[in-house]
């Protein structure tokens, strides 16, 4: 499994976040110059999608990080997306 802090998603324009409740699966869709990127996060426990905008309103991401199972994405907007999960993927 690849570092998900090393993953190099700044500026990246997220598109979507999908969440399948019965496989536990969160998947978030980014478009990162003319590539398509998607996540694919599975077992996931919690999912936190703020949309509060307190920097200005942002569809980039500014910075990712991770805290143990916890994935954390920093929108350029302020807002934080965390995902509690066992493991990811980058599709």
């Amino acid at each position: 499994m690849a570092n998900f802090a090393d993953l190099n998603l700044h500026d990246a324009t997220l598109i979507n976040i999908e969440f399948d409740w019965v496989n536990a699966l969160t998947l978030v869709s980014f478009k990162l110059h003319l590539e398509n990127i998607v996540i694919k996060f599975s077992d996931c426990t919690n999912v936190c999608i703020p949309n509060e905008s307190l920097w200005g309103q942002s569809a980039s991401v500014n910075t990712i990080s991770q805290d143990g199972n916890t994935f954390k994405i920093e929108m350029q907007s302020g807002d934080v997306i965390s995902v509690n999960s066992s493991s990811f993927c980058v599709e």
